[in-house]
């Protein structure tokens, strides 16, 4: 899976399971960002109607960059619907060039379907 980004030092492409319940994105910095944060970052190929955990996956998960400071959501994760990171995405965090950062989508189980069979 490839995601366009607007900027041209940023490619995200990564791997999605065939039943899309997850996926692991790569961040990779090509050359010098012209505008640091670099933006946001759209994550295709999820199940749009699913709510899904997005967070930072080791040994990629520490972002070098000009930023001391990564991005609020990637010390604790965040919470989205696979449409909202295909259309809107997730900001990224800013890298120096030749670096990466991984990023892993969980889907989340619905409270209802971890409730035991008979329970109200």
């Amino acid at each position: 899976m490839r995601s366009d980004h607007p900027g041209e030092s940023l490619l995200v492409h990564g791997v999605v399971a065939e039943d899309r319940a997850e996926a692991v994105y790569a961040l990779v910095a090509t050359a010098t960002a012209v505008c640091s944060p670099p933006g946001r970052v759209r994550l295709p190929g999820l199940e749009p109607e699913s709510a899904y955990r997005v967070a930072p996956l080791p040994p990629g998960d520490r972002p070098q960059g000009p930023v001391n400071e990564p991005p609020g959501w990637w010390a604790g994760g965040v919470e989205l619907s696979g449409r909202t990171l295909a259309v809107a995405g997730i900001q990224a965090p800013a890298l120096f060039p030749e670096r990466l950062v991984l990023v892993h989508a969980g889907r989340l189980v619905s409270r209802a379907r971890r409730l035991p069979a008979g329970s109200p």
